[in-house]
């Protein structure tokens, strides 16, 4: 008998083996004083002492007078927890010799497994080879073996004929492999591995969100699991939002649940019904049918002029742990029928990652709209990356109507690319962007823009106690080129605020320091180019001229800029300069 707090690993066995050897050797003689008797004197006749003695009564004595010492350091205990193990030999009393190394043999026996048991009272039926373990207010009985753990608040019981764990009271149960299932008390059959529960209570994560399942469990296996009169919801609150509930529910190797009728409920209210479901509970990746996509309203609609929308119906394709395809229709009623086609990649080793998304739509006027959207990132080696991403549609009045991303609607569809180097002498970026404004039908482009860096070169170097004031100066410098196009939707009458523009940028910069004293200077050239200027505008400023009217220029606007400039830093006080 155990007393709370105190833990028994015991082999499969090996609690009734230590039983039956305790009272095997009890049986052969009560324990006696073994000091050594005072030798009788020569001729004296024989004593009863001096008879012949039985071994077998010398060994069990001899046993019986070891376990009267002093418990040492049970390498059971604390064979994982070196720091408990230290402390139970430091404690008054305790044997500092080393663990015992015939049960820790024993435990490595193969054949045998390791069983914990942990209670406030335990209660053994020898005969019937019964265990009774008993939970106490703050401590609940508790059984490990062999990564299957099983707590009750109220008791455990385990026979070892019959090879069954049955609770009383609330009860957890953790498989070896799966999620812990609470319930008010379950039956465990460990030669079959199967079970059964009442009030049962489980979780799993699907999709990044968490489903919780109650309801009464007839039946759980290693493989699969049945539960009657259930109940499953995403929802943590104790009153969930909304819950679906079902008659039959199936759950194959925590792959797929499966559940049969199915009603869903917003709290009590019961709103749709459903033949069956069957859904996925993988968290890996895996080729299948992806989930629809719809709301209560496309089912049962509460106007005749609502417009149903059904989503996501389509094939998701693993094909390799490096790369995925996805093939989905998309069916929004009395306006279009898409079909969609992405396929994403990332190769860790060759960081090397990227997607692309393909949408047709089929209008319901007969039209056809076509939209695009692609990234992709490379890092070729430490010194250079390359990055690349864009989107396109064919009607940008399409997106404004159809989407349901406010910052979609509101905001612009980019799409940009880059290059970037790093050299010995310095390093340099070639990039390009284009933004489409919903809005205003703005498209604004830069193409090209690129920047070169040079890296500081100390010039005249010497050491501190050798240089002179033109030794150790510092020398760095960049250029830099941008072309930008702006392409506006043109009014009826021309106006050179609405026209579209071409700006071209190019500078040079360089510094050089020299102790305290710096000189700076830059050149920069702009040419900003108005594009689409009617040539009788041009001839009189003054009148009104239609976009579309007579001839076309461009008119150019040049600027040459140059800057110098001169620095000096001194020290003052402390930090302050």
């Amino acid at each position: 008998m155990s007393r709370a707090g105190r833990v028994c690993r015991l082999g499969s066995g090996a609690l009734w083996s230590a039983v039956a050897w305790v009272a095997g050797a009890a049986a052969l003689g009560a324990p006696g004083s073994l000091a050594a008797q005072q030798t009788p004197p020569p001729g004296a006749p024989p004593t009863q002492q001096e008879q012949p003695v039985d071994s077998a009564r010398l060994r069990a004595l001899e046993r019986l007078k070891m376990l009267g010492r002093r418990p040492g350091a049970d390498s059971a205990l604390f064979v994982q927890d070196s720091l408990a193990r230290a402390a139970a030999e430091s404690r008054p009393g305790s044997s500092q010799s080393a663990p015992d190394s015939v049960l820790a043999e024993l435990f490595d026996m193969p054949g045998y497994s390791l069983t914990t048991y942990e209670a406030a009272k335990a209660q053994f039926d020898a005969k019937g080879r019964v265990l009774v373990l008993g939970a106490a207010e703050e401590q609940r009985a508790h059984v490990t073996r062999e990564g299957m753990d099983v707590q009750a608040d109220t008791s455990i019981t385990y026979s070892e004929r019959s090879g069954r764990i049955r609770t009383v009271g609330a009860s957890t149960f953790t498989p070896p492999q799966g999620d812990a299932v609470e319930s008010q008390g379950l039956v465990y059959d460990m030669k079959e591995g199967i079970g059964s529960s009442r009030d049962a209570k489980t979780a799993y994560q699907q999709q990044g969100a968490t489903w919780y399942v109650s309801g009464d469990m007839p039946l759980a296996a290693q493989d699969s699991m049945y539960m009657s009169h259930a109940r499953f919801t995403s929802c943590d609150l104790t009153v969930p939002h909304y819950h679906f509930e079902t008659d039959q529910i199936k759950i194959v190797g925590g792959k797929v649940l499966i559940a049969r009728p199915v009603r869903l409920y917003f709290a009590d209210v019961p709103v749709a019904w459903l033949p069956f479901i069957a859904q996925s509970l993988s968290s890996g990746r895996a080729s299948g049918i992806l989930t629809p996509t719809f709301s209560v309203n496309d089912i049962v609609r509460n106007s005749t002029g609502y417009q149903r929308r059904i989503s996501n119906l389509g094939f998701y394709w693993a094909m390799s742990q490096y790369s995925d395809a996805i093939v989905a229709f998309d069916w929004f009623s009395d306006n279009y029928l898409s079909l969609t086609g992405q396929f994403q990649y990332r190769i860790s080793r060759l960081f090397l990652n990227g997607d692309l998304n393909v949408r047709r739509y089929w209008r319901q006027n007969g039209r056809t709209e076509f939209a695009i959207d692609t990234r992709h990132s490379w890092d070729v080696d430490e010194r250079t990356s390359l990055r690349l991403s864009g989107r396109y549609v064919t009607s940008t009045e399409f997106v404004e109507q159809n989407s349901f991303n406010p910052a979609e609607v509101t905001q612009s569809i980019n799409s940009e690319g880059g290059l970037n180097r790093r050299f010995g002498w310095g390093t340099m970026s070639v990039s390009a962007n284009r933004q489409q404004y919903l809005s205003d039908k703005r498209v604004t482009m830069t193409l090209p823009a690129a920047n070169i860096n040079l890296s500081t070169i100390t010039l005249f170097r010497a050491p501190e106690n050798q240089a002179h004031f033109w030794n150790n100066m510092t020398w760095g410098g960049g250029a830099s080129f941008q072309r930008q196009t702006l392409t506006r939707l043109q009014p009826d009458t021309f106006s050179v605020g609405t026209a579209d523009t071409e700006d071209q940028t190019a500078q040079m910069n360089s510094s050089l320091s020299l102790g305290n004293v710096s000189f700076s200077q830059s050149v920069g050239l702009t040419k900003g180019t108005t594009l689409g200027v009617p040539e009788l505008l041009l001839e009189n400023p003054d009148t009104t001229v239609l976009s579309d009217a007579g001839p076309i220029r461009s008119v150019n606007d040049q600027d040459l800029n140059w800057n110098l400039g001169v620095s000096y830093q001194q020290h003052l006080v402390g930090s302050t300069t």
